[in-house]
């Protein structure tokens, strides 16, 4: 992450469901906010509530093709008054355009917090950021995504997809009833 931005100063914080590892040189300077028996959600809301930055920005271990400005440019979107959820085309996005990319979002911590963060309850976080983008949306702010910043999301292991997929399943049935989104949306 450090190599791959100009971007300075910033923290890293690893939101993980498993333990921080004991000595990793990789991890030198990354404090670890775990959740271990808990969903990732809540591991991120618990890493946001370790940090005091005025910009938060979560990414997905699986994203790929930043540039050097990347952290940069969705940082200056995040700070912008009236702005939500900031986010990079995805390379996969089919449906619209527009969508947040749900592997990499950047908002003020303080739009985060006062949505009261990611539901811990959705096991899948496709499913709990578009949770938190339309509690934000409700508050009047507008998300963005930025077609200057393209992102590949490399698709997980093959366990790790069939591991995932009732939850996926189950946590986008409750989503779309909760906010009354067509299937086709999502």
């Amino acid at each position: 992450m450090r190599t791959r931005t100009a971007h300075a100063p910033f923290d890293v914080v690893v939101a993980s469901t498993r333990a921080p590892p004991l000595r990793n040189a990789t991890f030198t300077g990354v404090r670890w906010a775990s959740a271990a028996h808990a969903g990732i959600a809540d591991a991120c809301n618990r890493a946001i509530d370790a940090i005091s930055n005025d910009i938060v920005v979560l990414v997905d271990s699986r994203c790929q093709g930043f540039d050097a400005q990347w952290l940069t440019e969705l940082a200056s979107h995040a700070r912008q008054a009236g702005v939500g959820l900031v986010g990079p085309q995805r390379n996969d996005e089919t449906i619209d355009s527009h969508a947040i990319a749900w592997g990499c979002i950047a908002a003020r911590r303080n739009v985060f917090l006062r949505a009261s963060g990611f539901d811990p309850s959705y096991r899948d976080l496709d499913c709990a950021t578009a949770d938190l983008a339309l509690r934000i949306g409700l508050r009047g702010l507008k998300h963005r995504t930025l077609s200057s910043l393209p992102v590949r999301l490399i698709e997980p292991s093959t366990i790790a997809r069939l591991l995932g997929r009732h939850h996926q399943r189950a946590d986008r049935d409750r989503l779309h009833a909760a906010w009354q989104i067509p299937e086709a949306l999502t």
